[in-house]
């Protein structure tokens, strides 16, 4: 296959290792040019984010009506630390608050930032078990106040909706769990308490 042939006293290549160098260069540019390609058309995907380092980065989940889906890793870290956004969670439902000036490292309401602390709404007890409190356990009128205030930031002009928490209240498609079905029947409850 390496053999050479002599040509005008010179030592050529064989005419077959030429086309095989010929073949080589041509798949080995033809596959940069499809790796280039897929790169181009992932990076152009609006599913697909691009690090600064040029990686891949995991996609957002998005449910059927294009609700994103957020873990609770990602919710954890927007507190404002290190100039991050601040996120809260209010029956899965999660806002960014950054402009409120109520919800940073300083804030009243700094406990809320970065988590779901649904249940302290409506008892007020900020501490680790009053944040992480079974939301099932209180009451249809305390379920109600938790709604209103859900409701409060569904309406307010400089909260942003950002989509829906995994976990207790949205499952992996990013719809309702029954949980929050649960938790919507007590609302209605608490309505029917309310007009008696």
């Amino acid at each position: 296959f390496l053999s050479t042939c002599r040509v005008n006293r010179k030592i050529a290549p064989h005419p077959i290792v030429i086309m095989s160098n010929s073949f080589l260069f041509r798949c080995r540019t033809w596959s940069a040019l499809s790796i280039l390609a897929q790169w181009v058309f992932f990076a152009s995907s609006s599913e697909v984010e691009i690090g600064s380092d040029g990686s891949f980065l995991e996609p957002s989940v998005e449910s059927d009506d294009m609700t994103r889906l957020i873990f609770p890793e990602e919710l954890a870290a927007k507190t404002g630390k290190d100039g991050e956004d601040i996120w809260l969670s209010i029956l899965g439902k999660v806002f960014d608050v950054t402009s409120g000036k109520y919800y940073g490292s300083q804030g009243g309401y700094k406990h809320f930032s970065g988590r779901d602390g649904s249940s302290a709404f409506s008892s007020g007890n900020f501490d680790e078990n009053g944040m992480n409190q079974d939301i099932l356990t209180l009451t249809p009128n305390q379920i109600q106040e938790i709604v209103q205030w859900r409701e409060f930031y569904v309406e307010h002009e400089e909260y942003k909706f950002m989509g829906h928490l995994y976990g207790i209240y949205y499952d992996n498609d990013s719809k309702p769990t029954s949980a929050l079905k649960t938790i919507e029947g007590m609302l209605a409850v608490a309505k029917e308490n309310i007009e008696k």
